[in-house]
């Protein structure tokens, strides 16, 4: 999995590429987990490069 943020006005981008499962979702939960930690509160999660 593949995880990249990017910035775009007040809104944090969040891209997912590749799986996300029981394994690597604990990856996925600590890169929110620090952004909220750091004040961001506005996301826009785009789950289209995910492999189903």
């Amino acid at each position: 999995m593949d995880i990249q943020t990017a910035k775009e006005k007040n809104t944090v981008v969040v891209s997912v590429k590749g799986k996300i499962d029981a394994v690597t979702a604990p990856e996925f939960e600590k890169v929110l987990g620090n952004l909220i930690a750091e004040g961001e509160n506005t996301f826009l999660l785009n789950f289209s490069g995910l492999e189903y």
